[in-house]
């Protein structure tokens, strides 16, 4: 018995449009052991002429330990990630006179964080829907 034309005409077709599935990096993942740099906050891009400079950072250690830089201070903390959800805590930080509001705005906004998303090395922080905070990677 033949296989009708249409079941091979539908088999050839579902062989040319069905691509396997990449097997991607969880987010957790991705994030773990990652420095990232600041490059926005509240929606201002960061530049050195700006009161947060770009030499703000955050770190993402494997065993949940967060790291980073203000732009003035250092700091190390806990940070915990479930789905898209993340809590970050930056913890202890060291104590040095800061000009301007930058290291505020970025503490500030750092505790708004409640999700994340990561689209094309850039790293999304944000409360809901609404971006605080963005990184790329180093």
């Amino acid at each position: 018995m033949k296989p009708s034309r249409f079941f091979i005409f539908f088999v050839l077709i579902c062989s040319l449009n069905c691509t396997p599935l990449k097997k991607t990096n969880p987010p957790k993942e991705i994030i773990k052991g990652t420095s990232w740099t600041l490059q926005s906050l509240n929606g201002n891009i960061v530049t050195n002429d700006n009161s947060i400079k770009s030499s703000a950072f955050l770190n993402f250690g494997a065993d949940g330990l967060l790291s980073g830089n203000t732009s003035c201070n250092s700091f190390s903390g806990k940070y915990s990630i479930e789905g898209n959800k993340i809590y970050l805590n930056p913890g202890a930080m060291t104590r040095m006179m800061c000009p301007g509001a930058g290291e505020q705005d970025f503490l500030t906004a750092i505790k708004q964080v409640t999700n994340f998303k990561i689209t094309a090395g850039k790293l999304s922080l944000q409360n809901g829907t609404s971006e605080i905070m963005s990184f790329i990677s180093k």
